[in-house]
């Protein structure tokens, strides 16, 4: 059975004492947060948040992992009602029965994250947030728009080859066993349909079948360049930028392994410093700065040896799997984004640990 393994430990002082901020909350304290997650991505948000005094309520389904966790309070037991698992309008409704004065919004999926940034006005004046803006969310979250972005930015990232129609096909540089995969515009869409997050091109047949399937399944896809190199060829570059554009936070990882190997997520990453991944930093700097991105963020890098380049793949706009381990480190990110949400004095975090790891 599944244990919160620090439950017997109380607070931790890496977190809650060495960073010397605990006196910013002030009264502000009793503003509760009400995470929107599931799984070890919102029991880590509740940690973050739990550890530095703040009230937290969570929306998870009933028996997720995120349920057991000793800081779980439901929002039905104030509001006497559910969510939905689809995040529509009507769940705006239910938002605003939540028997809550005021409350700090805090997504942990980009479903829920799309969510708070489509909040209506009338429901902001009780619930804050401090997450990324819709306009932001969408080149984020739609790949082709991201790679577009990247484009005329000229930011280091794969070769891509937009997909419009069978035109579009021929034109890619196929080749038998290529290193090119079809990676969808929508992820969650994809991977509810296939169950993976990408498929790779082994052949021109074998593109042509797939694409057939994809149009018939209203799928849109791009074509993308596989940067060869193992699992530790994968770079993190987490941290938050407040509302300011100030990046408060910066937390660089290493990833050692994936499952799957090729489009996984990371099983196992280390803590490693800023500086190595120098070059990384600078170019998701001017791209958050070009969006005006404000929020929680954790971009994902692959080194390519042909070129000496870090090239990003992707911008994940909300709290991820590895937030707590962020937080252990000194980079509550969580508690940034709760203090910039009722637009409090913000610290800037530093590291605490050094050469940390983690497994999931």
């Amino acid at each position: 059975m599944y244990r919160d393994r620090y439950d017997d430990q109380g607070p931790d002082p890496a977190v809650d004492e060495e960073d010397g901020s605990g006196d910013l909350l002030g009264s502000d304290v009793r503003t509760p947060a009400i995470v929107l997650g599931k799984g070890v991505t919102a029991i880590g948000v509740m940690r973050s948040l739990a550890r530095k005094g703040i009230d937290v309520f969570a929306v998870a389904p009933l028996g997720d992992l995120a349920t057991r966790s000793r800081y779980f309070k439901p929002t039905t037991a104030r509001c006497g009602a559910t969510f939905s698992n689809q995040w529509t309008r009507d769940d705006y409704a239910v938002l605003d029965r939540v028997d809550l004065t005021r409350a700090v919004l805090i997504p942990c999926s980009d479903v829920t994250a799309e969510w708070v940034a489509r909040m209506p006005n009338s429901l902001k004046s009780r619930f804050y947030s401090s997450c990324p803006s819709i306009d932001c969310i969408n080149v984020i979250q739609d790949k082709r728009a991201f790679a577009g972005l990247c484009a005329n930015l000229k930011s280091p990232h794969p070769q891509c080859f937009p997909m419009e129609d069978d035109a579009d096909l021929a034109k890619a540089p196929i080749e038998s066993r290529s290193e090119l995969f079809f990676k969808p515009s929508n992820s969650r869409q994809f991977l509810a349909k296939y169950k993976c997050k990408a498929m790779h091109i082994e052949s021109r047949d074998q593109a042509q079948t797939l694409w057939r399937k994809f149009q018939s399944h209203q799928i849109r896809v791009l074509i993308q360049e596989f940067i060869p190199g193992p699992a530790d060829r994968h770079f993190f570059a987490d941290g938050y930028r407040d509302r300011d554009g100030v990046i408060r936070a910066k937390h660089s990882r290493q990833r050692l392994r994936a499952f799957p190997a090729d489009f996984g997520n990371s099983s196992y990453c280390k803590q490693i410093p800023d500086e190595y991944i120098g070059s990384a930093w600078k170019t998701l700097e001017d791209l958050l700065a070009h969006i005006d991105y404000q929020g929680i963020f954790s971009a994902e890098f692959k080194y390519d040896e042909r070129d000496r380049t870090y090239k990003i793949l992707e911008i994940n706009s909300r709290a991820w799997v590895y937030v707590e381990f962020a937080s252990w480190c000194g980079f509550n990110v969580c508690w940034l984004s709760y203090l910039d949400a009722l637009n409090l004095p913000l610290p800037e975090l530093t590291a605490n640990r050094t050469h940390a790891a983690c497994v999931d």
